[in-house]
């Protein structure tokens, strides 16, 4: 059977080979990214630490074994809890949902409050790191647990600094052509934009990074789920249509949208992908759901057939690689497998197999505090 016939269960039944194997690599480490070669992992308990958690939960999910939850309880326990503040709605809110667990409630609650204590009146919104002036685009989809917290706890505070985010980010952080920035820098005092840049590419401070860009898809997503304003619904059609334009005809982008460099980055292709499935139920327009749906089926067919282990019968490298993320195209890892490339291809197999999409709708469907 050539890659090309894998059906979306068969990839996932890879994914979740590669979870095991890891989980015998690694022990209660962190993986960040691995050589493509022998799939060895390099570890860090930081910023990614939480999809390496998420993974655990949707493996219980789909599976219903008690060895990922009870493997992602443990790795809860040895999360760092500053550097992985802004993924606790997957560390966290959806720990809970998917295992009914007291402790990732509890740290869900944690992350939440940090958060908002991170959120600057004068800018509207939270900085990268606390006290500073540096915003990035990469945080649009971590509001989602702020929203949870208010929904679920009644804090109008999470709320407020949630929407105050997202509406900022709205106007400040989208281009007129739908590109976006990943990082703008305010006065602390005034508000005031000071300037914008990118962070994964100094060479042009204009640069699109594909993978920031794709915060900022999965970020309106859950912006509009939170709360379906027409100015979410814009931005999120604007940011989605600027990326379905610059994709190639694969579904794989590039390291910079308009930029045919050397690298592709299938982490940007899984979080699109996902993003893109929400998008296919939250659109009030037919037709762009449908586009949205099919879109994000080619993308997720291309990453099964060209990036997935193995590729071929000849391919010895460990089952379930997703190939060619690119973390850092000036850095050491431009070719890698990246965990959180694997937990949103994950996340979007997910969603397409048990047709439970749009995250953040599905943990405030029930109170499961009650």
């Amino acid at each position: 059977m050539g890659n090309g016939m894998r059906t979306f269960q068969q990839a996932m039944d890879l994914l979740l080979q590669r979870v095991q194997a890891t989980r015998s690599e690694v022990g209660l480490g962190f993986p960040v990214y691995s050589d493509s070669i022998a799939g060895r992992w390099t570890l860090d308990n930081g910023w990614t630490a939480p999809f390496w958690i998420g993974m655990q939960w949707l493996a219980y999910a789909y599976t219903g074994r008690a060895e990922f939850r009870d493997y992602g309880i443990r790795l809860l326990h040895a999360l760092d809890p500053y550097p992985a503040r802004f993924q606790y709605f997957i560390a966290g809110t959806l720990g809970h949902w998917f295992t009914a667990a007291d402790l990732p409630a509890r740290q869900a609650v944690r992350g939440a409050e940090y958060l908002q204590r991170m959120f600057t009146p004068t800018m509207g919104q939270i900085p990268a790191f606390p006290g500073e002036n540096d915003v990035i685009v990469d945080v649009l989809p971590s509001l989602a647990v702020l929203w949870w917290h208010w929904q679920i706890c009644g804090d109008e505070n999470s709320r407020d600094a949630a929407l105050a985010h997202w509406r900022r980010s709205a106007v400040d952080f989208v281009r007129a052509d739908g590109a976006t920035y990943q990082s703008i820098h305010y006065d602390l005092e005034t508000g005031q934009l000071l300037m914008r840049h990118c962070h994964h590419d100094a060479r042009w401070d204009d640069a699109c990074a594909s993978q920031t860009h794709a915060w900022a898809v999965s970020g309106f997503a859950y912006a509009y789920q939170a709360q379906p304003e027409e100015e979410f619904l814009l931005a999120g059609r604007r940011v989605t249509d600027f990326a379905l334009q610059w994709l190639p005809k694969d579904g794989v982008p590039f390291h910079n949208f308009g930029q045919h460099e050397p690298y592709r980055d299938t982490s940007a292709a899984a979080i699109i992908a996902s993003a893109l499935l929400d998008w296919a139920e939250l659109d009030p327009d037919a037709a762009r759901r449908r586009l949205y749906r099919a879109k994000a089926k080619q993308m997720l067919t291309t990453l099964i057939a060209e990036y997935l282990t193995p590729l071929g019968a000849e391919d010895i490298r460990p089952r379930g690689m997703l190939l060619e993320g690119c973390y850092n195209y000036l850095g050491q890892v431009p070719k890698n497998e990246l965990i959180w490339g694997t937990y949103f291809f994950m996340e979007a197999l997910f969603k397409w197999i048990t047709q439970q999409g749009c995250l953040l709708r599905l943990v405030l469907s029930d109170d499961i505090l009650a």
